[in-house]
């Protein structure tokens, strides 16, 4: 019968200390919860209209995607460049770490005038640990090769089909 007392305070002993432990929120707290809203929505656009072109075949692509895909990322890239001027980058106090994810890959699919000027403040906020040193690399030698530079991190692959074709030919596969 004591060890029934012994596990009943036991147990109360358990519920009174875990309800003493700071609780962590469920839902991150952000700055700016539209903006952030509207970055994730502005990234499923961004991934609809590729996503579209890889359903529709990248052997025969329809110019009309890559029209869409254009005004899509230009659009991303005046409104990212409206929210830097006002906020500065878009970190994950502002935004969320989803939405200063977000706002990385809709630089990523800009012009490359525009990924050179955020370069700088995406190396920033990798330093400050507000990206992860993946982002910072892949922009990094996007940047590089977009100037016909060598790439340091070995991220942008590019297909050589002359090479690919001629691959095939010696492998007997014509």
């Amino acid at each position: 019968m004591q060890n029934i007392y012994y596990l009943i305070a036991l147990c109360c002993a358990l519920v009174f200390v875990s309800n003493t432990q700071p609780q962590t929120p469920n839902a991150q707290t952000v700055a700016n919860p539209a903006l952030r809203q509207e970055l994730l929505q502005r990234v499923e656009e961004d991934q609809a209209i590729r996503d579209e072109l890889v359903e529709k075949g990248l052997a025969h692509p329809d110019q009309s995607i890559f029209v869409r895909m254009r005004a899509i990322d230009d659009s991303n890239t005046e409104r990212m460049r409206a929210i830097v001027r006002q906020h500065g980058w878009p970190g994950p106090e502002l935004v969320g770490r989803d939405g200063t994810d977000a706002a990385f890959l809709l630089v990523q699919h800009a012009h490359l005038a525009f990924q050179k000027e955020m370069l700088p403040l995406i190396e920033k906020a990798y330093k400050r640990k507000e990206l992860p040193g993946q982002s910072y690399a892949l922009l990094l030698d996007r940047v590089l090769v977009g100037e016909r530079k060598r790439q340091i991190y070995g991220t942008q692959a590019k297909l050589n089909w002359r090479r690919i074709w001629a691959l095939h030919v010696l492998l007997g596969h014509s």
